[in-house]
């Protein structure tokens, strides 16, 4: 997903919008603040408050918008559920635009 190891925080200020690309299974977190979670193939949304957390359930594009400041943390699945990810032929780089 090409995120920083060392900095899994990502600040958002309001109105901010970070852009998942491919990242099925990644762990949305909202730390603080209010973040509204959409994944445009499945349509609607989800609103997150702080210490709750949405999983990215397709490939394919997902926003996270901050609906005030807040704090987000996009945890990667692990290894393991990768590599069952691409035996079944699906594809799982994400990155972060």
């Amino acid at each position: 997903m090409n995120l920083d190891p060392f900095d899994p925080l990502i600040d958002l200020d309001f109105n901010g919008t970070l852009e998942l690309h491919d990242a099925l299974d990644t762990e949305v977190v909202c730390v603080s603040g209010l973040l509204w979670v959409i994944e445009p193939s499945l349509g609607g949304g989800r609103i997150l408050r702080p210490g709750e957390s949405y999983a990215i359930r397709r490939n394919g594009r997902a926003l996270v918008t901050a609906l005030e400041p807040s704090l987000v943390c996009a945890v990667e699945p692990p290894a393991e559920s990768v590599a069952s990810t691409r035996q079944r032929g699906i594809r799982h780089a994400a990155r972060v635009e």
